[in-house]
């Protein structure tokens, strides 16, 4: 099966962030005003400070207060933090121990933001790509594997690239939906049809419409 990969993010928590000059801050004995802010500008989470520091946060209804499971550090790969914002619903991003913005998960919704989630796809896509050619998997197995729709797409693409003189693999043609399913039923890697269709539909929104 293939081992889960390291993902190396070029996008960091501090290309989604936005920066804390820009953030609405209330005071942290003055929640209502926070609300307010949360519900005018559709925020999910509103910076409480005091006395210039913030210390809390106003979320979900109620005021949380910071804690170091809210703090991430501006340099951390922004798809490695996906799952954390999307449990507590904001994190603090901190450099030399300041806070300097807030990531929540509209972030995600900017340009930058969907590569955090196209990043892991292709580099999952490439794998398998690369494991099928150490196993040697023929093209006549890959395309039995392929089905016929899929088949035909990827033989169209590898003819025209023959007329260029590019010689490669059928599997190098195939869809990000191809590639999975020879990952799938070569036991690459452990998804089932279910797994599969949603890690498609996350890459086509990541790649063409906000993905959150």
């Amino acid at each position: 099966m293939l081992p889960p990969p390291r993902y190396e993010s070029v996008v960091t928590a501090k290309d989604l962030m936005t920066p804390r000059s820009k953030l609405l801050v209330a005071a942290l004995n003055n929640p209502s005003r926070a609300a307010r802010i949360a519900r005018e500008h559709e925020f999910d989470a509103v910076p409480l400070a005091r006395g210039g520091e913030i210390v809390a946060f106003w979320g979900e209804g109620t005021v949380k207060q910071l804690t170091p499971q809210h703090l991430v550090d501006h340099a951390s790969p922004a798809n490695e933090l996906i799952s954390k914002v999307a449990e507590d619903g904001v994190q603090f991003v901190t450099f030399r121990n300041e806070i300097v913005g807030l990531l929540d998960l509209s972030d995600y919704n900017k340009p930058l933001g969907r590569v955090a989630f196209l990043t892991p796809l292709m580099e999952c896509e490439q794998r398998i790509i690369e494991l099928a050619r150490r196993w040697k998997i023929s093209d006549q197995q890959t395309a039995a594997w392929l089905g016929e729709r899929q088949r035909e797409s990827a033989e169209k693409l590898r003819s025209e690239a023959r007329a260029e003189n590019l010689e490669l693999p059928l599997l190098e043609f195939a869809s990000f939906a191809g590639v999975l399913t020879v990952g799938r039923k070569s036991r690459m890697i452990s998804h089932n049809r279910r797994d599969t269709r949603k890690l498609i539909k996350v890459r086509n929104r990541a790649a063409h419409r906000p993905c959150l």
